[in-house]
Parts: structure tokens; C-alpha cells; sequence
């Protein structure tokens, strides 16, 4: 049985209660017997389930690696150290199981005791990163290539972070004796970039120097 004082509350209701971070997909929030009395539509989306049904069912139901015993632990150090994160599976409705990275929140509601479940699919991490990983490689790839272009970036402070073939063969300096150890200034006169900074700053209307 789970509290109908909480239960009964809308999705709406329950956004100004539930600080859920937006890198989670998956929130649950289940009382001290472990049964749901909230789940989040991204919950629903992520195992299958409608919204009816998990609210009838309990966290040994939706996350098959969790016994009473381990539920019980949780409880405790959640309730300990108000939170703590772990790894686990959840089963969605077609019984397959996916992994995922979770954090327990222990919270208090309308006088009752709670634990938010936040997850997110630890598949989707390792897509992302491994998206992240092959762009990066075709970015290298083409910096790499263009052995006709100079192509240089620098960070935020001015310091050298991409310096590509091209800049390499126009300019004589090599990626490594220019990426994080010097600035654009080592290969442009003084006397050019004064002529330039002044004209920018009658462009702009404000002094630009650096």
C-alpha cells in the first residue's frame, strides 16, 4: 500500500517538490516498503510502462539486482548521508535489463518518509561517449588533412590549442612547440598587430589592445 496523500499528486504537483536534474532520465520515488508512489514520464518512456502500472508495482519489480536487504542498506545510508549513488540494472516491460547509474535521495513529504530513485541508461552514456570520441577523431582527422590551410584556436586566454599540418608546413613550428605553450603573438609582428588593434578600435569605438 503506498501513502494515497502522495500518490494521488500529478506530475505537476510534484515538480516543485522533486528537484530531478536533467542528466537523469529516470525518476522513481518509492516509499520505506519500496513501492512506488511516483514515477516520472521519462520512467515510463524508459521501461515501458504506464504510469497505472508502476505505481503497482515495487523496486524489487523494476530493478531486478536489488533484494530486500540491499533496499534495506540503501534506505539507511541514503537516509545516513541524505544520498548516495550506485550502479545497478533496471528491467523494462519486454524483460529486457539495461544498466544503469543511479543516485538514492532521502526525503521528506507531507510528513512521510521517501526515497527518490534518480537513473539514468548507462548505455546512452557509452553511445554519447562513444559519439563524442569518434567525432573527435574525424575532427583530427580533417585538421590533419587541410595541409593547404593554417588552422589555429586558441583558448579563452589567448593560448594556442589547435595547430593543424597546414599551419605546421606555412609557419615552420610544429603542433608540439605551439599547442598549450605559446599564443599567436610568436608569429605576427608588433608593428602589425598595433596597426591592427587600432584599426579594430575605430571599427568597435573602443580601444582594442592585447
Amino acid at each position: 500500500m503506498t501513502d494515497s496523500s502522495v500518490a494521488h499528486k500529478s506530475e505537476g504537483e510534484f515538480a516543485h517538490l522533486i528537484p530531478m536534474a536533467k542528466s537523469f532520465s529516470i525518476s522513481h520515488l518509492f516509499d520505506r516498503q519500496a513501492c512506488h508512489v511516483y514515477v516520472s514520464s521519462s520512467a515510463c518512456e524508459a521501461t515501458g510502462y504506464n504510469r497505472k502500472e508502476l505505481l503497482e508495482m515495487t523496486v524489487f519489480d523494476t530493478y531486478p539486482d536489488i533484494r530486500k536487504k540491499d533496499w534495506d542498506d540503501l534506505w539507511k545510508t541514503a537516509r545516513d548521508q541524505d544520498s548516495c549513488s550506485f550502479r545497478t540494472s533496471c528491467r523494462r516491460k519486454n524483460g529486457a535489463v539495461f544498466p544503469v547509474e543511479a543516485n538514492a535521495t532521502y526525503m521528506k513529504l507531507d510528513g512521510g518518509e521517501y526515497l527518490l530513485l534518480n537513473g539514468r541508461s548507462l548505455t546512452e552514456i557509452e553511445n554519447v561517449d562513444s559519439a563524442l570520441n569518434l567525432n573527435g577523431k574525424s575532427l583530427e582527422k580533417l585538421l590533419s588533412a587541410a595541409t593547404q590551410f593554417s588552422i589555429i584556436a586558441t583558448d579563452m586566454s589567448g593560448l594556442i590549442t589547435v595547430f593543424n599540418s597546414g599551419a605546421e608546413r606555412m609557419l615552420g613550428y610544429t603542433s608540439g612547440e605551439m599547442v598549450g605553450k605559446k599564443t599567436p603573438e610568436i608569429i605576427h609582428l608588433k608593428s602589425e598587430v598595433i596597426a591592427w588593434g587600432r584599426e579594430l578600435s575605430e571599427q568597435l569605438g573602443i580601444e582594442a589592445k592585447g
